[in-house]
């Protein structure tokens, strides 16, 4: 199945659906992704920055009135996607299944192992010459 494609918005970031993110993911389902962007962060102590986007219904459908209440979407930056994939997969979860504490302690050494090595990449980047 070939990749989804991505939101980009005016400014040319770039974002997923959650129920895209999910199949790019691979370790986790559409449902439980919505709990955590919901909360803004993952089980695990990741931080998402989730964008609230307007839906824009269709004018010219069949019936007038929308078929979902809904107002907005969220939206997930693509880095945070494959950081969240590369968290998962060091994990060895690589299809949705019921966690144990052996996988939520291996997802939390994975995720502390990549906030560290964007900490690191951030601050040799900031770095005054």
């Amino acid at each position: 199945m070939p990749n989804p494609a991505p939101y980009i918005d005016s400014e040319g970031n770039r974002f997923y659906k959650l129920s895209d993110a999910a199949r790019i993911v691979e370790g986790v389902t559409a449902t439980t992704l919505w709990r955590w962007a919901s909360k803004g962060v993952t089980s695990f102590g990741f931080t998402l920055d989730i964008k609230q986007e307007p839906l824009i219904h269709d004018p010219r459908g069949i019936s007038p009135e929308r078929h979902t209440q809904k107002e907005t979407r969220m939206l997930i930056p693509e880095a945070q996607v494959l950081t969240l994939k590369e968290i998962l997969h060091e994990a060895g979860l690589s299809r949705p299944v019921k966690w144990c504490q052996a996988d939520r302690d291996a997802v939390r050494v994975a995720a502390f192992r990549q906030l560290r090595a964007l900490k690191v990449a951030s601050q040799v980047h900031t770095r005054p010459r």
